[in-house]
Protein backbone atom coordinates (compact mmCIF):
# COMPACT_ATOMS: atom_id res chain seq x y z
CA UNK A 1 0.00 0.00 0.00
CA UNK A 2 3.21 2.17 0.48
CA UNK A 3 5.00 1.47 -2.26
CA UNK A 4 3.33 -0.63 -4.98
CA UNK A 5 6.54 -1.47 -6.66
CA UNK A 6 7.42 -3.10 -3.04
CA UNK A 7 5.33 -6.59 -3.49
CA UNK A 8 7.87 -9.40 -2.00
CA UNK A 9 10.68 -9.39 1.10
CA UNK A 10 12.82 -11.77 -0.19
CA UNK A 11 13.87 -14.33 2.77
CA UNK A 12 17.27 -14.96 3.35
CA UNK A 13 17.19 -18.19 2.01
CA UNK A 14 15.25 -16.98 -1.48
CA UNK A 15 18.17 -14.12 -1.38
CA UNK A 16 21.00 -16.55 -1.11
CA UNK A 17 19.30 -18.72 -3.50
CA UNK A 18 18.65 -16.05 -6.25
CA UNK A 19 22.44 -15.63 -6.14
CA UNK A 20 23.50 -18.77 -6.06
CA UNK A 21 21.09 -19.08 -8.76
CA UNK A 22 22.78 -16.09 -11.01
CA UNK A 23 26.29 -17.95 -10.92
CA UNK A 24 27.55 -16.33 -7.86
CA UNK A 25 29.24 -18.02 -4.95
CA UNK A 26 28.52 -15.92 -1.76
CA UNK A 27 31.24 -15.28 0.43
CA UNK A 28 29.99 -13.34 3.63
CA UNK A 29 26.36 -12.29 5.10
CA UNK A 30 26.23 -9.82 7.22
CA UNK A 31 23.02 -9.24 9.42
CA UNK A 32 21.59 -6.54 11.04
CA UNK A 33 18.30 -5.37 12.48
CA UNK A 34 16.94 -1.73 12.74
CA UNK A 35 13.27 -0.86 14.78
CA UNK A 36 11.18 1.52 13.21
CA UNK A 37 8.30 3.05 14.24
CA UNK A 38 5.48 3.09 11.88
CA UNK A 39 5.07 7.06 11.92
CA UNK A 40 9.13 7.73 11.32
CA UNK A 41 8.83 4.85 8.90
CA UNK A 42 5.99 6.43 7.23
CA UNK A 43 7.53 9.71 7.05
CA UNK A 44 10.36 9.14 4.37
CA UNK A 45 7.55 8.83 1.40
CA UNK A 46 5.50 11.64 0.17
CA UNK A 47 2.08 9.30 -0.19
CA UNK A 48 -0.26 11.00 2.30
CA UNK A 49 -3.50 9.32 1.07
CA UNK A 50 -1.91 5.69 1.65
CA UNK A 51 -0.56 6.18 5.29
CA UNK A 52 -3.79 5.81 7.62
CA UNK A 53 -5.20 2.98 5.70
CA UNK A 54 -1.44 1.32 5.99
CA UNK A 55 -1.73 1.93 9.46
CA UNK A 56 -5.00 0.38 10.10
CA UNK A 57 -4.05 -2.75 8.41
CA UNK A 58 -0.92 -3.18 10.18
CA UNK A 59 -2.43 -2.51 13.58
CA UNK A 60 -5.11 -4.92 12.47
CA UNK A 61 -2.42 -7.06 11.95
CA UNK A 62 -0.23 -6.34 15.06
CA UNK A 63 -3.38 -6.74 17.14
CA UNK A 64 -4.63 -9.87 16.01
CA UNK A 65 -1.01 -11.41 16.41
CA UNK A 66 0.67 -11.79 12.79
CA UNK A 67 3.94 -10.96 12.84
CA UNK A 68 3.88 -10.20 8.99
CA UNK A 69 7.36 -11.33 8.79
CA UNK A 70 8.69 -8.02 9.88
CA UNK A 71 8.06 -8.54 13.80
CA UNK A 72 5.14 -6.11 13.80
CA UNK A 73 3.97 -4.91 17.10
CA UNK A 74 1.62 -2.70 18.62
CA UNK A 75 2.62 -1.84 22.24
CA UNK A 76 1.11 0.87 24.30
CA UNK A 77 0.04 2.80 20.70
CA UNK A 78 2.90 2.99 19.26
CA UNK A 79 2.74 0.79 16.08
CA UNK A 80 6.38 -0.07 14.89
CA UNK A 81 8.05 -3.21 13.27
CA UNK A 82 11.84 -4.73 12.14
CA UNK A 83 13.64 -3.84 9.04
CA UNK A 84 15.89 -6.83 8.41
CA UNK A 85 18.47 -6.10 6.84
CA UNK A 86 21.14 -8.70 5.25
CA UNK A 87 24.43 -7.78 3.58
CA UNK A 88 25.81 -10.28 1.14
CA UNK A 89 29.28 -10.33 -0.81
CA UNK A 90 29.43 -12.62 -3.55
CA UNK A 91 32.03 -13.33 -6.23
CA UNK A 92 31.37 -14.90 -9.67
CA UNK A 93 31.56 -18.90 -9.73
CA UNK A 94 34.27 -20.26 -11.39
Amino acid sequence: MRDPSHVHCLSEAELLGSIAAAGFAVEHVESWDNPRSFDEWAAIVEQARSIEPLRLVMRALADAGADAGIDLRNDAEQLGFVHHWRFVKATAGV
